[in-house]
């Protein structure tokens, strides 16, 4: 069996390492003093730990204010300002039903999550209502902040919180509909199945 997927099995704790993919973020995270908790992840890489596993504890905010969890400066520069809004985004566990989501506050729509070569699936925030979209293994794992992606982070799990949803590798999470570039749900377990079809749990 695959190594990856291995370790995926093992009980870790419910979050995420936000790892600094670009020097604006590296720089904010190896030195900025107002940051939540920072550990090493490894002996070359500085990351912020998000942990979902206190229930008292399940939701981060980011942005540029003194009351955010995780602190991201605004910046200026010859060509404008890096675009962080006091409160810009969170990360938010919803408790009823497990995944984690990340939620674009900022006043100019500058939360992005993106590819970059197959390293993650990418989802984009819902069309109407609140702008939310998931974050999970293997899906919007690439998240930018502000203006032209200033600030860039990889999200690298421990435990995303959605193992009834995980499959058999080399597939870690089906997404649907499977005829549609964009995808709307994360398909899980066979429910049932009579004359007409076949039902299965999902996760819109």
């Amino acid at each position: 069996m695959d190594d990856d997927y291995e370790e995926l099995r093992r009980p870790h704790r419910l979050g995420f390492w936000l790892l600094p993919l670009n020097k604006a973020a590296a720089a904010l995270v190896s030195c900025h003093p107002r940051n939540l908790e920072r550990y090493p992840y490894d002996e070359d890489t500085r990351g912020i730990w998000i942990d979902f596993s206190d229930p008292e504890k399940q939701d981060y905010t980011v942005g540029c204010s003194d009351s955010v969890d995780i602190y991201l400066p605004q910046v200026w520069n010859s060509t404008g300002s890096s675009g962080i809004s006091e409160r810009h985004a969170s990360f938010r566990a919803v408790t009823e039903t497990g995944p984690i989501l990340l939620c674009d506050e900022s006043e100019y729509l500058s939360t992005e999550p993106f590819s970059h070569g197959s390293r993650s699936y990418t989802v984009n925030f819902r069309r109407q209502g609140e702008r939310s979209v998931l974050v999970a293994q293997g899906i919007n794992s690439l998240v930018a902040f502000g203006h032209g992606r200033f600030y860039q982070f990889e999200l690298r799990w421990e435990n995303d919180g959605l193992d009834e949803f995980r499959m058999e590798p080399p597939v870690l999470y089906a997404l649907g509909p499977s005829r549609v570039k964009t995808k709307s749900y994360v398909l899980g377990g066979k429910v049932g199945g009579g004359t007409f079809g076949n039902v299965y749990r999902a996760l819109d």
